[in-house]
This record gives structure tokens, sequence and C-alpha cells, in this order.
């Protein structure tokens, strides 16, 4: 399944109102070998939220390392058949240019996208299965 940054972020940063639910939910996951997709650019969004959340840069990037330590990740090149399609969710369905890279992504590889983003969610229901931990 795809996993977008929102529920990475949330389960770096403790004071994130679903920090408990997204990192059990993400532990579950990677004992049941569910392979857990994520985009290049996830990274650098989880490395500047923790680094921002917690004033402390090497957080983010402690956060990426754990993040790519996860035996069953997948990490997608950010390719031009994937930025086409991106580009055009985002304009078609109003979706921010990040999160349209995760429903391309899901959209591409027919798979569900988990995500505590409540716009992201509602939006893209339209055209993929969207999900949220738990």
């Amino acid at each position: 399944m795809i996993v977008d940054a929102s529920v990475w972020v949330s389960s770096q940063v403790p004071e994130e109102h679903d920090h408990w639910i997204s990192l059990e939910w993400l532990e579950r996951q990677a004992r049941r070998r569910v392979p857990l997709i994520i985009p290049a650019l996830a990274l650098t969004e989880v490395a500047g939220a923790v680094a921002r959340a917690s004033g402390d840069r090497a957080r983010g990037r402690e956060a990426v390392e754990t993040i790519k330590a996860i035996a069953t990740l997948q990490i997608v090149s950010l390719n031009d058949l994937l930025m086409e399609r991106a580009t055009d969710i985002a304009a078609r369905f109003r979706i921010r240019g990040a999160d349209a890279v995760y429903v391309a992504l899901a959209d591409l590889r027919n798979l569900p996208l988990v995500t505590w983003d409540r716009e992201t969610h509602e939006r893209a229901a339209r055209l993929i299965t969207v999900l949220r931990p738990g």
C-alpha cells in the first residue's frame, strides 16, 4: 500500500495527535510483511516536518533513517509518468502538488493510499481507495 507523509510524520513525532495509532499501525504492517510504498519525495517531506516539529534537524534525518530501515519499504523514484499523472490529478481534483504524487502512485499501482490528510481523503476517494491507519 502507498503510505503518505502524514502517517510517517505522526509516527515519528510523539506530540502528534495520532502518533500512537500511526506507530502501531506501521509496526503491524511491518510484522505482517506488507509492502509499504512511498515516492522518494516522502523522505524529504518527513525530514522537514519532523525537524520543524522538533526544532532539531538531526531528528529529521533520524526519522528518515528509521523509515528507510523498514524491510518492506519500497521507494519509488519520481519519473515522467508519475509526475504527469500527478499533475493531471492535482488539477483535476484540486489536490496539493505533493499529495497528488501519492494519489498518482496509488492510481498507477492500483493500490490503496493510507493518509491522515482529510482533504486528500475526500478528494482522492473518487479515484482510488483511501484509508486511514487503524
